[in-house]
């Protein structure tokens, strides 16, 4: 149960007016000004979870002595067709120009549902910049899109995405395909520098033997 006084400091550190507060949880705005000045200090367990629920889904948290706001938001996305699923979202929250960054993905193992999802993203203007096995030639964007990691960099099977503030790690080694995706600028900032310092290092592929091609790849 949190205290009338983070109630209030919550709130404004959320930005909402009593109002807004009152609409996303489901009350009233007497309901949650009678919280607010103690006039409520017994409100039933709906009450508390409309308000809870309300803040959390927002990264906005009570503590045992205050209030948190946690940035960082993780989630799951499962089952067979989960990096089509995940190019989706790519497509959904990236607009023309903006950049995905892959790392150790492996472009023979698209189904043709992956690769037209692919092409769908190339044709809104997404750029897109991967990190390969060494001397892996199936290549279907343009050679310059590429580079080839030294050895001691490639794990079989560490595939990550990178996209907007999110960092998506696909888990290969469980029953159910997976993509565990981590929403937070920081720990995506320093994702991107690490994929950039590889890219600076790493050799431009010289052949694609790869039968098909994205559309406009020469």
């Amino acid at each position: 149960m949190f205290k009338a006084w983070q109630l209030r400091a919550i709130r404004e550190a959320r930005g909402w007016s009593q109002g807004q507060l009152a609409k996303q949880a489901g009350l009233t705005q007497p309901t949650i000004s009678g919280l607010e000045r103690g006039e409520i200090a017994d409100p039933n367990s709906k009450t508390i979870s409309a308000i809870v629920n309300a803040f959390e889904a927002d990264g906005f948290f009570f503590t045992p002595n205050g209030i948190e706001h946690r940035t960082t938001n993780t989630y799951t996305i499962e089952g067979t067709n989960c990096y089509l699923q995940l190019l989706k979202e790519i497509e959904a929250t990236l607009n023309k120009g903006d950049e995905v960054l892959k790392s150790g993905a492996d472009e023979r193992k698209s189904s043709p549902e992956v690769i037209a999802q692919n092409q769908l993203l190339r044709d809104m203007g997404i750029k897109t910049r991967s990190l390969i096995k060494l001397n892996d030639t199936h290549i279907m964007g343009n050679l310059s899109e590429y580079r080839w990691m030294d050895e001691n960099l490639y794990v079989k099977g560490d595939v990550k995405v990178m996209f907007g503030n999110k960092v998506a790690y696909l888990v290969t080694w469980t029953d159910i395909p997976r993509i565990i995706v981590i929403e937070d600028k920081v720990i995506s900032e320093e994702a991107r520098r690490t994929f950039e310092y590889i890219w600076r290092q790493s050799k431009i592929p010289d052949t694609s033997t790869a039968p098909n091609k994205f559309n406009g790849v020469k």
